[in-house]
């Protein structure tokens, strides 16, 4: 019992100056408790063979400190036992624990350091996450408040609601169900309408003194952001942005709109004025139990760099937009 006590404590040791060289590396990851086990397994394995003769000196060092103490040692040499004898069971235990040692050190070791390495680095390489909790409130927007209300618990993907005033339960007010547009919403690319539709029910919505805006995680149409910048160099080829997406491999519209529908009954939205151009949409929120009183306009001006996207939208994709050019 006193050499698993020492065998233990001096692998404590080790293992903690071991991760103090990788705390950096393992801080702010989002890392689960299954990849940490992983971690502290491989990272043990290795330490055994340092910690092992070390626990076997302390352990000895300590057995015979005692036997001094009580004077247990000049008792078995007064009785005729010959210190051979008494060191004989120790010196068969360090036997084994010399032949454990040398086959972690040689078989068990190099398998779980190499393992330990091609972890390591993997986790070195991934980035730190900022770990949102669904439901984490946000209200300094004047007149606004923002809230995480859906987070989706593999992908870490987040659902945004931002809302401002307050209703009645039965009481039909502006909302917008609004896919996200990195290059639109933030970067105000004018290939696409998303980001003056986004401003526009905005607007609409602080005109009005109440109203809901849904933020979507569903860039490109539910496609992502890498394969939607692939569609943007196949329309620079020709392809318009429903054959873009057919050609690779996706339906023209992969969005669905059963989360969006599942945060407004949350936040106590049941009936609306849904500011929208796209009747799936209209048909997408109603399938899940949403009244849509009203359908409001959110059009805006062609410039010459979406007038062939707004029309393939109106064309191809049955968008209620009027304008001519």
């Amino acid at each position: 019992m006193l050499f698993v006590g020492t065998f233990l404590i001096c692998l404590f040791i080790f293992l903690m100056q071991f991760l103090w060289r990788w705390v950096d590396d393992l801080v702010g990851k989002g890392l689960g408790m299954d990849v940490l086990a992983k971690f502290f397994w491989y990272s043990t394995l290795t330490l055994v063979p340092l910690s092992m003769p070390l626990a076997v000196l302390l352990a000895s060092l300590i057995t015979f400190g005692n036997f001094g103490e009580r004077f247990e040692l000049l008792a078995m040499k007064a009785s005729g036992i010959s210190l051979v004898k008494v060191m004989r069971p120790l010196m068969v235990i360090v036997g084994l624990l010399s032949i454990t040692s040398f086959y972690f050190q040689n078989v068990i070791s190099p398998n779980a350091q190499k393992e330990l390495g091609t972890f390591a680095l993997s986790l070195k390489q991934k980035s730190p996450e900022l770990d949102i909790p669904e439901g984490a409130f946000y209200n300094d927007i004047p007149g606004y408040n923002l809230r995480i209300q859906k987070k989706n618990k593999v992908t870490g993907v987040l659902h945004v609601a931002l809302f401002k005033g307050t209703w009645d339960e039965d009481e039909p007010i502006l909302v917008r169900v609004h896919s996200s547009c990195v290059t639109g919403d933030i970067f105000g690319s004018k290939r696409c309408d998303c980001g003056e539709q986004l401003h526009k029910a905005m607007e609409m919505i602080d005109k009005a003194g109440k109203g809901v805006i849904v933020y979507m995680n569903q860039e490109g149409r539910g496609i992502g952001l890498m394969n939607k910048i692939a569609a943007y160099k196949l329309q620079e080829e020709g392809y318009d942005t429903v054959d873009a997406n057919i050609h690779l491999g996706f339906d023209p519209d992969e969005r669905d709109y059963g989360v969006g529908a599942q945060i407004l009954r949350e936040i106590g939205v049941h009936k609306m004025k849904l500011m929208t151009n796209n009747p799936v949409k209209r048909v997408g929120l109603e399938a899940y139990g949403l009244k849509i009183m009203e359908n409001v306009s959110i059009e805006t001006t062609p410039n010459e760099y979406n007038e062939r996207y707004l029309r393939t939208k109106k064309v191809r994709m049955g968008h209620t937009l009027h304008f001519t050019k």
